[in-house]
């Protein structure tokens, strides 16, 4: 066989290896839903979180659990950015919220009190991200404004949900 169609076989073999193992590593990533937990990180400090994208996640959120792992939270997303406020109805854990922009930073943190139904505002108007963590906690692990949300485990996540992370207002 001529050296010419040597080479163009075994540039074919390759591709042909390199196109299977894309399509099993396509096959081996598992759908998620609202009760998945991933590991991101937020600032230098690793969290596990579930994550809310629709209007009815969010609106649900951490209602009616009584207890949170340590290092656990809720994140919610949004399709814009704007104000944002959360209360605590029928939410039973002491928590803290931090509001973030688009790029994943923290741009403020209030806490929140167990059943209370007064809203928490954020004082910026271009909030996307929402990030909720047992009262204390961004406190106890040096976590504080101009830190950073670790985005790409949050758009891999998205994806996964069969959703389009360019439905939401996210930047990493």
């Amino acid at each position: 066989m001529h050296p010419y169609f040597i080479l163009i076989n075994k540039v074919v073999l390759c591709f042909s290896i390199l196109a299977l193992g894309a399509c099993r590593e396509s096959e081996t990533r598992e759908p998620a839903t609202v009760d998945t937990w991933i590991q991101t990180a937020v600032g230098d400090q690793p969290i596990l979180i579930q994550a809310a994208f629709t209007e009815s996640e969010r609106q649900k959120g951490l209602m009616y659990r009584r207890e949170m792992d340590k290092d656990a939270g809720m994140l919610f997303v949004f399709e814009t950015p704007q104000a944002r406020g959360f209360w605590m109805k029928n939410t039973y854990i002491p928590l803290d919220i931090a509001y973030m922009t688009s790029d994943g930073v923290i741009r403020e943190i209030y806490p929140m009190y167990p059943l209370n139904e007064n809203s928490v505002r954020s004082v910026r108007a271009d909030i996307s991200i929402a990030l909720e963590m047992n009262q204390g906690w961004f406190a106890e692990n040096g976590v504080e404004l101009g830190d950073a949300l670790m985005l790409e485990p949050v758009i891999d996540l998205i994806e996964r949900r069969g959703l389009s992370p360019s439905g939401f207002s996210i930047n990493p």
